[in-house]
């Protein structure tokens, strides 16, 4: 398992959490996600998908998308 934080920009609401992990809940491959406003940290099996396909849903969701450094 691999662990990520993506900042997202212009989350102002619990509704806009929820878009989010639903969001992430389609996604094949991710294990866990533990979402605020303005960030997420994604647990995915990299075997299975990579941080740049997710990176790709989250920014379908509306919100500015970037990948925090380790």
């Amino acid at each position: 398992m691999k662990t990520v934080q993506f900042n997202l920009e212009g989350m102002t609401c619990g509704g806009c959490v929820q878009s989010v992990q639903r969001a992430l809940s389609r996604l094949e491959g991710v294990e866990g996600s533990k979402t605020e406003i303005g960030k997420v940290v994604v647990t995915f099996n990299p075997a299975v998908i990579d941080s740049s396909a997710i990176e790709t849903a989250l920014s379908k969701t509306g919100f500015g998308v970037t990948q925090a450094s380790a």
